[in-house]
């Protein structure tokens, strides 16, 4: 088992120290996607939050037989776009 799937697999089981490697492994590949949907640092780290938060609570959804970070951008990108549409009107 590799790197990748062994702290997926702990992020199945709920592991805080899974999750947490995970995190810090993908923290800026997906804050620099919601940095390039919002053009806000503060707004790119709430939307970056958010991401990680759904993709812990919807991680079984994930197939392992697909590169996981596609999954992640997947996410990031919807995210960022349910941002925008929910704040278009400030």
């Amino acid at each position: 088992m590799d790197i990748e799937a062994e702290v997926i697999a702990g992020c199945l089981r709920r592991s805080e120290k899974h999750q947490e490697l995970l995190y810090r492994r993908y923290f800026g590949y997906v804050k620099a996607m919601s940095l390039a949907y919002t053009h806000d640092a503060h707004l790119a780290f709430e939307i970056t939050n958010d991401v990680f938060m759904k993709a812990f609570q919807s991680i079984g959804s994930y197939d392992r037989n697909k590169p996981f970070k596609l999954w992640l951008r997947r996410i990031a990108v919807n995210t960022a776009i349910d941002y925008y549409r929910r704040n278009k009107k400030h």
